[in-house]
């Protein structure tokens, strides 16, 4: 390579960086950009929070399925369409978002959250017994308590690991698949309401309000495993993604080493190229006559 190329490329290495450390789409955090993120992201994890809230019966995965995926598509070209503090701890630790917004993020997710709770909370009717047990027994699910007796860590904290990593794992490779299409929002839907199937404790966001307005006092012990057992999970699902679904780094650096070959070998192309330039010899050749025989065509001076 030229030095020109050479200069051409460390100039153009740490650009490729940039852009991959913070590709999180959504408009530029300037010009106001910021508060329009901040207002989707709310939004969407509001009305997120609020059917996970709502539904119940065999239709409730569908129903939040399908509202993660509308959500996604309307919100997602400007926050990113988070929505859930796991995302976004996978998506900050791939660097693909700054860590200031990842924790604004969570924060307004949370804030969502409870908003969403306190107003079915408000609009709530009077309960009756049955309802209170109903509501016991959904949060005894939720923090695995076993004969009203809750642990330290709940029975099912496995499921907890494997659920966030199927869903950091898919909303990853369905961003990069599609982007913020209609695609990336089905897929997105579909392992939102498969993982809300299996286990709706992977939503901080959803679970953490649960057990405060629905809960009890021995409940709250097991809030920072709700919150923590989710974000490892999205530590190992953002491993899975950069380490077996996207290309590992090494084979990007053989492609571009790849293409500077071929740079490389095109370099004696273009001295073939110059040497098609006639040279004065061949210009004798091709008639344009040589200093000799200029010399010849000049008339001799008589002696």
């Amino acid at each position: 390579m030229t030095d020109h190329e050479i200069e051409a490329h460390e100039a153009l290495v740490p650009e490729l960086e940039e852009v991959e450390e913070f590709d999180d789409e959504g408009p530029e955090l300037a010009d106001g950009g910021i508060v329009r993120r901040i207002l989707a992201e709310f939004l969407g994890a509001f009305f997120l929070a609020l059917v996970i809230a709502t539904a119940s019966g065999p239709t409730a995965p569908v129903l939040v399925g399908l509202t993660a995926a509308v959500l996604f598509f309307l919100f997602g070209p400007v926050s990113g369409g988070h929505f859930t503090p796991v995302v976004t701890a996978a998506l900050g630790l791939l660097g693909r978002i700054r860590a200031e917004l990842a924790w604004v993020y969570v924060f307004v997710q949370f804030a969502a959250g409870f908003a969403a709770f306190a107003l079915v909370w408000a609009l709530r009717p009077p309960l009756d017994d049955a309802a209170r047990g109903a509501l016991r027994a959904s949060v005894d699910t939720l923090v695995g308590a076993v004969g009203g007796q809750v642990p330290w860590f709940p029975a099912h904290w496995p499921l907890l690991l494997l659920l966030s990593v199927l869903l950091v794992a898919v909303v990853l490779a369905a961003r990069s698949a599609f982007g913020q299409g209609s695609q990336a929002a089905a897929w997105i839907g579909g392992v939102v309401g498969a993982t809300f199937w299996l286990g709706n404790a992977i939503y901080p966001a959803a679970s953490v309000p649960a057990v405060v307005f629905n809960g009890y006092a021995s409940a709250f012990r097991a809030l920072p495993v709700l919150v923590l057992f989710p974000l490892i999970g999205a530590y190992v699902g953002a491993l899975v993604y950069r380490e077996i679904v996207v290309a590992h780094p090494a084979e990007a650096e053989e492609d571009f080493v790849d293409e500077t070959d071929f740079v490389d070998e095109a370099e004696p192309v273009a001295a073939d190229e110059a040497e098609l330039v006639d040279t004065p010899a061949e210009q004798g050749e091709d008639g344009h006559g040589t200093a000799d025989e200029d010399e010849d065509s000049q008339p001799h001076e008589s002696s």
